[in-house]
């Protein structure tokens, strides 16, 4: 343990990197610390005037009286059994930053427990940033370590009941049924996908692309997935990076999707903190006005997509809904605003298919397996599927 001084007025972090973690309070020159680790070019630090710890740039920091051990985070796999609140260090004694809900998935760091608190960060919704907090070790499910995985989320959001996946881009596949089964039917666990024709032969009417093979509505040539005849957004993955591209027409604009382990999804784009986004679908979507009139009612599905973490919401609601009360509820659910003069600069959406096509297939923490579909459900033609539904 060490103490120093603040070089000059400087931000903390929620986590050792400006860029991928939350920012914190901002101190004034010349403040008091007490340095915990460090990690690389980062300090861990507690201020004891306002009793809150968190990161601080090595270089903001002068006067370093005493030993700062070194500190490389191995990171376990956790998940909250209860909701309860985390906090700025490891008692009650230090402020509440946040409540993490019941089955929110987290990540323990090794060596970091004092006490009945360890250290664990996750993903905050609101700013798609992550953040380390202290939360009650007793508190925490144990669970096989795996890159891939799959987390389901229920919950009322703005008066719609949604159904969330959340998984990481990795653990995403894309996959054709053909017209001939449902989700529930098929054993697979994801949520519907694009939109789809039957005339004659059923073809899917979005980009579906998996491994960089056309998932086409019935499995031959001429039955779609190569093209967006209805909407112009497309979600894809190129095996590092999840992006999102407007005004696509054709898979072939899509770059770095024609590997194993890469894949492409289009749809109807949703622009996310847009006020505006209404004008922009009308304008921008190629999609007909009963997808967005206010009296057109049914359930709905989306694909969510956390561009700076490779995150994936996979989301459903059986609630009978319009465009724009869906959309609402999404914004409610990723805690970010909907009244902004541009798109959000990270959660990209897209609307899928809804009505009797809506479905989700999943397992909850437990491990139970969770469907939810209409009543008067139908079959579909190309899915969304987890790799990995654990």
């Amino acid at each position: 343990m060490a103490t120093g001084t603040t070089t000059q007025s400087v931000p903390m972090f929620f986590g050792p990197d400006a860029a991928t973690y939350v920012q914190g309070d901002t101190l004034l020159a010349n403040a008091q610390l007490t340095i915990l680790w460090r990690e690389g070019n980062w300090y861990y630090a507690e201020v004891p005037a306002s009793g809150k710890r968190n990161y601080i740039l090595v270089s903001m920091v002068k006067n370093v009286i005493g030993t700062v051990p070194n500190y490389t985070p191995r990171l376990q796999k956790r998940f909250t059994n209860a909701s309860a609140s985390a906090r700025y260090g490891p008692s009650t004694s230090y402020q509440v930053c946040v409540t993490l809900p019941s089955g929110e998935i987290v990540y323990y760091l090794e060596e970091k427990k004092e006490g009945q608190y360890a250290m664990v960060q996750y993903v905050d919704r609101a700013t798609g940033k992550i953040r380390r907090v202290w939360f009650e070790h007793s508190r925490l499910y144990a669970s096989a370590s795996s890159p891939e995985y799959s987390m389901y989320y229920t919950g009322t959001y703005s008066g719609v009941a949604l159904h969330v996946i959340r998984t990481n881009a990795n653990n995403i596949s894309l996959k054709s049924l053909k017209g001939a089964d449902t989700l529930a039917g098929s054993a697979d666990f994801g949520i519907n996908g694009g939109f789809f024709a039957w005339e004659n032969k059923f073809r899917t009417l979005n980009i579906s692309v998996r491994d960089g093979v056309v998932i086409s509505g019935d499995g031959t040539s001429g039955t779609g997935g190569d093209t967006n005849e209805l909407g112009r957004g497309a979600i894809y993955w190129n095996g590092t990076n999840l992006q999102y591209a407007a005004g696509v027409t054709n898979k072939n604009t899509l770059s770095g999707i024609s590997t194993n382990g890469t894949w492409a999804q289009g749809g109807i784009g949703l622009y996310l903190g847009n006020s505006a986004w209404l004008s922009k679908v009308q304008n921008n979507e190629a999609c007909k006005e009963e997808y967005y009139r206010e009296s057109e009612k049914r359930e709905r599905t989306a694909m969510v997509a956390n561009t700076t973490l490779g995150i994936v919401y996979l989301i459903s609601t059986m609630t009978g809904c319009n465009m724009d009360t869906f959309r609402s509820a999404i914004h409610d659910f990723l805690g970010i605003s909907k009244t902004g003069s541009s798109d959000h600069p990270i959660y990209k959406a897209l609307f899928l298919d809804g009505g009797r096509s809506a479905s989700l297939r999943c397992k909850n923490v437990q491990g139970n397996t969770v469907s939810v579909r209409p009543s008067n459900y139908t079959n579909i033609v190309q899915i969304i599927n987890l790799k990995n539904a654990n």
